[in-house]
Parts: C-alpha cells; sequence; structure tokens
C-alpha cells in the first residue's frame, strides 16, 4: 500500500509505504476511517483512507 505522508511536508518524499496484513478497518468520528496494518516487522502503522494512493490486496 503506498499512502500520503501528510504529518512531514518537509521530507523529500510525499509517500510511504506498508507492506504487511490488514489487521483492522475502523470508522473514525469525522466519516473517515482509519486502516491498521501490521507489517513484517511486527509494527502497527496506522493509516487515514483517505491518504491511500494505491493498494495491492491478494
Amino acid at each position: 500500500m503506498r499512502f500520503k505522508l501528510v504529518e512531514s511536508q518537509a521530507s523529500e518524499h510525499a509517500s510511504s509505504e506498508a507492506v504487511g496484513v490488514l489487521q483492522s478497518v475502523a470508522p473514525q468520528a469525522d466519516g473517515r476511517f482509519m486502516l491498521t496494518i501490521v507489517n513484517r516487522r511486527g509494527e502497527i502503522i496506522e493509516v487515514l483512507g483517505s491518504d491511500v494512493l494505491a493498494a495491492k490486496i491478494f
């Protein structure tokens, strides 16, 4: 999954990637939803659905 980096505007990269297992999809109070990914190192990455630029699911 490729997603926008919103918090790091000074970064030279406008996006990042997460490879792993989709753990959950949770609705937020503002109507958007949060994706929780567990990567191969066991780290949890949370990304807003609206920030997802591309995803490959298999």
